[in-house]
């Protein structure tokens, strides 16, 4: 990509289909500072993302935006997926969020996972 102007506080999206024929998952990196402008501006850190193809379910994780400041919501979203051509059920996972990320009060939770019951428990801390 070349050629890119961004408006203050702008977001631009590239989208390209891949696809991978062997079973089993890469990460695909754009490394720290490999983005630049004319006025000197770069990515402070690595940007990555996963490719997994299996013959079982998948599970993904994305937070949207990816990049914040600290205090600013983020969505997390999980996706299971079931590639199989048999229904999957009573489908359970627990997903610890790393130290200083906390699923803050009021409206949160959604799901489009059929018959789902979904629950925030605070962090246990051992003593």
């Amino acid at each position: 990509m070349s050629g890119v102007a961004l408006a203050a506080s702008q977001t631009c999206s590239v989208t390209v289909n891949v696809s991978s024929g062997a079973v089993g998952g890469i990460t695909n990196y754009i490394p720290a500072g490999a983005i630049r402008t004319d006025q000197g501006l770069s990515n402070g850190s690595q940007a990555s993302t996963s490719l997994t193809t299996q013959t079982n379910l998948g599970v993904t994780k994305q937070f949207t935006p990816n990049v914040t400041t600290p205090g600013t919501r983020s969505r997390l979203r999980i996706t299971v997926l079931n590639p199989t051509p048999q229904p999957a059920a009573s489908i359970a996972f627990t997903d610890t969020l790393p130290a200083g990320v906390t699923v803050p009060a009021g409206p949160n939770l959604v799901t489009t996972c059929t018959g789902a019951t979904v629950s925030v428990r605070p962090p246990t801390r051992c003593r």
